[in-house]
């Protein structure tokens, strides 16, 4: 049977097996109906390219002057401050930059995320080569007035040569700081509705990348449990925000399983702290570790990409975020003149990173059976098929709601929330067989009434848009009807 849907199409197929769970074995007319399918770009939570923000341009270069509009092919702004931007003076916060950057955006539809680098930084230059001025994460009082050690380091740029200090990581005076310093953070920030994507700590490492060959460890253990350390604070301190680290080169290592103990990096997975990827498609050296790791550890490990082209983008550099299953792609967009012109010369690339096969996840109900007639103080079971098609996976649990509405007033007769419905282990090339059940209340009023499905949030507002058609602007999608009987 072929049913028509406010001019949207959806296949039903009417049988007459009966649903067999135990408590759910209403008898009566089955309906299995196949949603249409669509591949027009989809904007969800953790999902999709960055525009960049450095801490110290000015906040009307990184809010009104950055884009000249509200960045539709952008769903994140990834703000870069060091900790010397936000705790210039021992105790002394000063979030007020921060803050009117991330109001700003977020009253755009995007979510952000911070990128603290809590350790040294090598001296770029702007292209007008004038020097900028930050070249370090850690403030000056942590040396000057604490007393925390350090490691000097000589880097030349532009025929200049500057003296960088590295704090020791495993200095107690540091330790103590960092988790001070994300203690106030977490204050300020770590709320359950906060809009971030996800929080990114640079503790350790040239430009806070979690690496430094050139930084003198005691022994292997010593660095180890230094990582550990500051890897663990994360997660005590982050209650309602997703985090990660990044990864890149580090020292030689005699295996994968090596790379991740001596980095610290089975630490970080089994408290599900996120992946980055910096620099790219570029490769690194063989043995890579670094990518063996994203991908033997992906389907767990949600993952963050950063291009190493800070020029263009191009169809390599777009498809090695397909190849490393990102969510969240990050590609160099941080004025207006390469806003302009990755919007016009990429355009295409920033299109195909939303639509199907793209970034994170795009989740598609591909049928679903229920019985056609419901009694009112009886149960409904929702026999549902998913796919998801994108390259990354969902981080967050966004629980299914199924509603009854009338069709003729828009009104909700009745909702339900299937609480353990949990899609963060879909990947793509794979089915999902789900049932939700529910029990239907007893005054439940009898009527027809449109079968509506939606991915929701924690206060139960639809939240994910779906792969499917029939989306009522609310994220509510149609997929049916069902008739309640006394």
């Amino acid at each position: 049977m072929k049913k028509s849907i406010k001019g949207i199409m959806l296949w039903a197929v009417v049988g007459t097996a009966i649903l067999t769970q135990a408590g759910y074995c209403n008898s009566g007319e089955q309906i299995t109906v196949r949603p249409v399918e669509i591949n027009n770009m989809l904007h969800n939570p953790d999902v999709g390219w960055c525009l960049y923000i450095f801490g110290w341009d000015s906040i009307e270069d990184s809010t009104v002057n950055l884009t000249g509009d509200d960045a539709p092919l952008f769903d994140v702004v990834v703000l870069d401050f060091m900790w010397v931007h936000l705790e210039p003076e021992n105790n002394v916060f000063d979030w007020k930059k921060m803050d009117a950057i991330i109001d700003y955006w977020t009253k755009r539809g995007k979510q952000y995320s911070m990128r603290i680098c809590m350790a040294h930084y090598t001296p770029l230059y702007k292209e007008t080569k004038e020097f900028w001025w930050e070249t370090s994460g850690p403030p000056a009082w942590l040396f000057d007035e604490l007393g925390c050690g350090y490691q000097e380091m000589k880097i030349t740029r532009k025929k200049r040569t500057h003296i960088l200090k590295r704090p020791n990581y495993y200095d107690p005076i540091f330790i103590k700081q960092h988790q001070e310093f994300l203690d106030a953070l977490a204050a300020h920030y770590d709320k359950p509705d906060n809009k971030s994507a996800f929080m990114e700590i640079r503790s350790y490492g040239r430009w806070g990348e979690w690496w430094d060959s050139g930084f003198k460890w005691a022994d292997s253990k010593q660095k180890r449990d230094t990582l550990a350390a500051l890897i663990r604070q994360y997660p005590k301190t982050l209650k309602h925000t997703p985090f990660c680290i990044p990864g890149y080169r580090d020292d030689n290592y005699s295996s994968l399983d090596d790379y991740m103990y001596k980095m610290a990096y089975d630490v970080s997975e089994s408290l599900g702290v996120m992946n980055r990827r910096d620099g790219l498609p570029k490769p690194f050296e063989s043995p890579d570790y670094w990518n063996q790791r994203m991908w033997r550890h992906w389907p767990k490990i949600p993952c963050v990409g950063e291009l190493n082209n800070y020029i263009g983008f191009d169809r390599k550099d777009y498809q090695s975020f397909m190849d490393y299953h990102i969510n969240i792609g990050h590609t160099w967009v941080y004025n207006r003149k390469l806003y302009n012109e990755h919007t016009s010369d990429y355009r295409h690339l920033y299109e195909a990173g939303l639509k199907a096969g793209g970034l994170g996840y795009r989740f598609a109900l591909t049928s679903a059976t229920y019985n056609k007639q419901v009694s009112a103080g009886g149960r409904f079971a929702l026999n549902q098929t998913w796919v998801n098609h994108n390259v990354g996976r969902a981080y967050r649990v966004y629980p299914l709601k199924v509603y009854f509405i009338d069709p003729d007033t828009d009104r909700e007769v009745w909702s339900g929330i299937d609480e353990n419905f949990d899609q963060t282990p879909w990947i793509k090339r794979q089915s999902y067989r789900v049932t939700s059940k529910f029990s239907m209340p007893a005054d439940l009023p009898p009527g027809t009434y449109d079968l509506r499905i939606a991915m929701v949030d924690g206060t139960g507002a639809p939240r994910i848009a779906l792969a499917i058609a029939g989306d009522d602007a609310q994220k509510r999608f149609r997929i049916g009807s069902v008739i309640v009987s006394n």
